[in-house]
């Protein structure tokens, strides 16, 4: 099979599975938590922008990207490589709205300061480094039009290698920000009131992000491509391949960690409170990121219970969402069978 057809196939590929799951987290935070919060708006915009990525690269591959130098005319190399730093401009912008959509998400889940200042600090870092690497690959040359078609006229342009090292710094953050996203959940549920078993599935799902990583370190064994002057449309296609791959698993992973709702609207095994917590009391819903629309209420109530004669005790479920260290208590009476 061919370069571009493979990219290609990975195009439309991720293209169908970001639309079915960045559709249904609007469809969740919209219709079910009626919590749409700035996170998913990020998100969004990271829908957009990818959508139009991956317009760019068709484009691309429509006037040459994929093939080798010496099949192509000059008017084709010119404009394949036009668009493909059009989609690299994307691309950066892209990557740094969804990494900031997962922060943002996980920001609305912590309520210990440490996590919140650390959540806080890689969300300032990611949009510093995001806007420093769109300024250097925008300025790479100048006019930009000389990175595209060098005959068009009179300038300078960074060297190559330059770009790719470049290309090795944003690749890095993007490598720390998703293994930091991925295990900080870990921390942050440590000492959370509710089940293991919750906490392991709310934790696998907030983990799905370090799959982008993986893609992105395979990127990383491809981005030397980009000093290959001679043939760099047909160097190129896998590193846009494997940039396709990068951020359609982050969207998908960042937009499947707020199914939640979803998930336990259609009953699904594992993903709801303990029963005890249910049986006990009105349960309010744990969801990712939100406290769904209802007032908190104390209550209270009595239970005879055959054993554990004489013994009073309290059970407190622990609601955790954005407005961060919330408790619902539930006394529980017991007293003698006669």
């Amino acid at each position: 099979m061919e370069q571009e057809v493979k990219l290609l196939v990975v195009l439309w590929t991720f293209l169908g599975l970001t639309t079915v799951t960045v559709g249904l987290r609007c469809y969740v935070r919209l219709a079910i938590a009626k919590s749409f919060g700035v996170d998913d708006w990020f998100m969004v915009i990271g829908y957009g922008l990818f959508a139009s990525l991956v317009a760019v690269l068709v484009v691309s591959i429509h006037y040459g990207l994929g093939k080798h130098a010496l099949d192509l005319e000059s008017y084709q190399q010119i404009n394949a490589a036009k668009y493909l730093i059009i989609g690299e401009l994307i691309y950066i912008i892209d990557s740094g709205f969804i990494k900031i959509s997962v922060g943002l998400l996980l920001l609305r889940l912590a309520v210990v300061p440490i996590h919140r200042y650390i959540l806080h600090a890689s969300i300032y870092i990611l949009a510093l480094w995001t806007t420093v690497t769109f300024l250097i690959v925008a300025f790479q040359c100048r006019p930009l039009s000389l990175a595209w078609n060098p005959a068009s006229g009179t300038g300078t342009c960074m060297a190559a290698i330059s770009i790719t090292r470049l290309g090795y710094a944003f690749s890095a953050l993007d490598i720390g920000s998703d293994f930091l996203y991925a295990f900080l959940p870990v921390a942050m549920l440590w000492n959370i009131q509710m089940t293991w078993k919750l906490k392991f599935s709310i934790c696998i799902v907030l983990s799905f992000g370090i799959f982008a990583s993986v893609a992105t370190i395979v990127r990383l064994k491809y981005l030397i491509a980009l000093t290959d002057e001679a043939d760099v449309l047909f160097a190129i296609c896998i590193t846009q391949m494997w940039t396709i791959i990068e951020v359609g698993i982050g969207m998908v992973a960042g937009s499947i960690a707020t199914l939640r709702p979803l998930l336990r609207k259609m009953n699904i095994t594992g993903l709801g409170s303990s029963d005890q917590y249910t049986r006990e009391s009105n349960y309010k819903s744990q969801e990712l990121g939100y406290i769904k629309q209802s007032k908190l209420n104390t209550q209270s109530s009595t239970t005879k219970v055959a054993a554990n004669l004489g013994q009073d005790n309290d059970s407190q479920e622990l609601i955790w969402g954005e407005d961060r260290d919330i408790h619902k208590r539930v006394d529980v009476s017991i007293s003698r069978t006669q």
